[in-house]
């Protein structure tokens, strides 16, 4: 990418320079002394090179250094084509203060040392540039160039055990359902019918009868059937872990989870452990401001979604859209939300009275109260009461909402220490998904299915 700069413009030393110069040859001419006129000359020819000044052409290529080792820092090298005068840059990269850079015309750029964000995309620095003139005859206004963003998609990671939605479907998949089929879990001895597999026929169960010797019998079976898995994920907003942040000023440091972050590292996780299974998983937005990713199996999946989780960036709620989330009969539902408002928790007692299997996932970080205004830290406090709020009517309706709210949530890791921002009794999300697998194992293996 590059940037270019304003208009050069003489200054005052360039006028300076050039009425001193008509002034020499002025009083030389006139008095008749070569001497004092040929004090002119250094003057005019500060002058002309000052207007040759106006017509050079100068440029800055700030661009990620590919050579550089791969990890959370990216190296930024500054090209300066040449143009006969230095470049000055001032740099900014988040949650650091501004350098100052002189670019000259060599083959050794200046570099500057910038974090990639965790996930997402983001800006790693924004810059202004201007130049600098060896001969001071010239001036120009700083210009800002074109922001350097880059893109990182969330890491994958594989969760334990998994809960299931109420129904499955399909009679492929790798959970054994209520459906008859041609799975491997036994499910009753019939009498063979039409259709029926030869292969399924019980011999010694046909030998033990005595009623009708003609009559054969086979080995009924369970269906490997699929699950559908509908992640949902709240962008309204992005909350960092220092409170200071949450009021605009300036950003947090891109090295430090944030909720979007949060949000995006447990969907990936999620989405590449049921996607393992052979199960299909689909993507949305809260808002509904994207197209929604629609339910799918396989490999190429798992890209789609570390792409367009990706893309996730924070909108206003005011800008969602009016038309209702479709959400596919027989699925399960993971929201992914801070629950800072009512707006999640609305949304998830809605699919849940519509007898959607529903699961919420706080993705708040745990918070560094650094606020130092009081009606600041009111606000934090109103606002994290609101949001303790909303989770309890989500638990008292029959919903459960686990924690991913650190870096070590989705590796079963002990999380931090509880602090005013803490739900009571909330388990981290592997902990929680994997209880949920064995209630709702429990549940459906009390259940006989006996028909044909």
């Amino acid at each position: 990418m590059a940037a270019e700069p304003g208009p050069r413009r003489l200054n005052g030393s360039w006028g300076t320079a050039v009425i001193t110069g008509l002034v020499c040859l002025l009083v030389g001419t006139v008095s008749g002394r070569p001497d004092v006129a040929v004090l002119a000359a250094p003057f005019i020819l500060l002058a002309v090179a000052g207007l040759q000044n106006l017509s050079l052409s100068t440029r800055i290529e700030p661009e990620i250094n590919n050579a550089s080792p791969e990890g959370q820092q990216a190296h930024v090298h500054f090209h300066s084509p040449w143009s006969g005068t230095i470049g000055v840059v001032t740099v900014a990269v988040p949650g650091t203060r501004p350098t100052g850079l002189l670019i000259p015309d060599s083959a050794k750029p200046p570099v500057v040392v910038a974090d990639r964000p965790l996930s997402g995309r983001s800006t790693i620095l924004t810059y202004t540039y201007s130049d600098l003139c060896p001969l001071g005859l010239t001036t120009q206004q700083p210009q800002a160039g074109v922001p350097l963003t880059q893109t990182v998609l969330p890491r994958v990671s594989l969760l334990g055990s998994l809960p299931l939605p109420p129904r499955l479907t399909g009679r492929t998949g790798a959970h054994t359902s209520r459906l008859p089929g041609t799975g491997t879990e036994f499910r009753g001895l019939y009498p063979f019918a039409p259709g029926d597999d030869l292969r399924r026929i019980d011999w010694r169960a046909t030998a033990r009868q005595a009623d009708d010797r003609h009559q054969l019998i086979v080995r009924g079976a369970h269906a490997e059937s699929e699950a559908i898995l509908t992640l949902v994920v709240d962008t309204a907003a992005e909350y960092p872990m220092e409170t200071d942040h949450w009021f605009g000023g300036t950003s947090g440091p891109l090295t430090e989870p944030s909720s979007l972050h949060l949000a995006r590292s447990g969907a990936t996780a999620v989405a590449a452990s049921y996607l393992a299974h052979g199960d299909r998983v689909g993507l949305s937005e809260l808002s509904g401001l994207t197209k929604p990713l629609r339910a799918l199996a396989g490999r190429r999946q798992l890209d789609l979604l570390r792409a367009r989780l990706a893309q996730y960036t924070a909108r206003p709620r005011s800008e969602r859209t009016k038309r209702e989330q479709q959400i596919p009969s027989a699925s399960l539902v993971i929201v992914f939300s801070p629950f800072m408002d009512d707006d999640p928790a609305d949304q998830m007692l809605r699919w849940h009275r519509l007898g959607h299997r529903v699961i919420g996932i706080d993705t708040l970080p745990h918070l560094r109260h650094t606020t130092a205004d009081r009606h600041e830290q009111t606000a934090v406090r109103l606002s994290l009461l609101q949001r303790t709020i909303s989770i309890r009517e989500l638990h008292l309706a029959g919903i459960t909402v686990l924690g991913n709210r650190g870096e070590n949530s989705s590796t079963g890791a002990v999380s931090a220490d509880p602090g005013p921002d803490s739900i009571p009794g909330q388990l981290d999300l592997v902990t929680g998904l994997a209880m949920l697998r064995k209630n709702i194992a429990k549940a459906h293996g009390s259940t006989t299915w006996r028909t044909r």
